[in-house]
């Protein structure tokens, strides 16, 4: 009786080990979701007609091409490791800093100050960078970065990944 027990605690240890790995990525996407997954909780999510890669390996292997928020449209690039989900990333289509503050007004509202708050967001110069990052106690980090070089075309993309709360929690 003695072992029953302590097996079934074993296992119900495991089991909520297992689901407290899991954390909630974007909207109801959780990390290490399957592309079936991903696909049941956004219907109109398809493979992109051009799959990207990350430095990590990651790969997008699915979209949603044009999300709205705000009036401002995204493509939504859901990336898997072996076909469990880590990172999602929104792509403004048609980025400008007024957006980026804006995004950042609205991440602050969900999620409270940025890790660093006070300091300039914009380092400016021939690339100007914007910033800023959120480290929830669920595990993701939030990121909301904008670049632009000279006066090429510039680029925002707002991430939501677990990688580095991984990485942290072998510290």
């Amino acid at each position: 009786m003695k072992y029953r027990i302590l097996a079934f605690l074993g296992a119900a240890l495991l089991c909520w080990n297992s689901g407290a790995m899991a954390s909630t990525l974007w909207q109801n996407t959780e990390s290490g979701m399957s592309p079936g997954q991903v696909k049941s909780a956004f219907p109109l999510a398809a493979p992109p007609m051009k799959p990207s890669t990350l430095k990590g390996g990651a790969v997008c292997e699915l979209a949603l091409e044009n999300y709205e928020i705000g009036g401002d449209t995204y493509r939504v690039c859901f990336f898997f490791v072996d076909h469990k989900l880590t990172q999602v990333m929104l792509s403004a289509n048609e980025p400008n800093q007024p957006m980026f503050r804006s995004v950042v007004d609205l991440l602050r509202s969900k999620y409270g100050s940025e890790l660093g708050a006070g300091k300039e967001l914009c380092r400016p110069g021939l690339l100007l960078v914007c910033g800023a990052d959120w480290a929830l106690k669920t595990g993701t980090n939030v990121g909301v970065t904008f670049m632009q070089v000279g006066g090429s075309a510039p680029i925002m993309n707002i991430n939501y990944q677990t990688r580095m709360a991984n990485e942290a929690s072998k510290l």
